[in-house]
């Protein structure tokens, strides 16, 4: 049992976290640069979604924004945190919403193309809830 355990500690140490450039690379596939910037967290209550990141070409211009979103759903069992990335063009329009750890559903059912596809819909429509 203590060999598994002391195997467990090290290989967890070892495991990386995705880089989060791999997901910005989807998007925003020429970019080389970035620069971060500073907002207020209104979605959770210790804020930690503070940053809005700019994408900068390799000629300094500005190809797009992206912001990361961690928060819980509120519930109180065992409800998996939100985790995404909302994309946005350089004219500041609602471009993509993309999850590393894939979001899920009720039931912790994962999400398909089409549970996606119907959610960025209505962030597009930007209803006055997310205003």
């Amino acid at each position: 049992m203590k060999w598994l355990l002391i195997f467990l500690l090290s290989f967890s140490a070892l495991a990386k976290k995705e880089d989060p450039s791999v997901l910005y690379k989807k998007v925003f596939k020429d970019y080389s640069s970035i620069l971060e910037h500073t907002v207020v967290d209104t979605i959770s209550e210790n804020p930690i979604n503070t940053k809005i990141i700019e994408f900068k070409d390799k000629d300094k211009k500005t190809v797009g924004y992206a912001r990361e979103i961690i928060t819980t759903t509120g519930c109180d069992s065992a409800c998996l945190p939100i985790i995404a990335t909302l994309f946005y063009t350089k004219d500041r329009k609602f471009l993509a919403l993309k999850s590393r750890d894939g979001l899920t559903k009720k039931n912790h059912a994962p999400m398909t193309p089409e549970d996606y596809a119907n959610l960025e819909m209505i962030i597009m429509q930007n209803p006055k809830a997310f205003q």
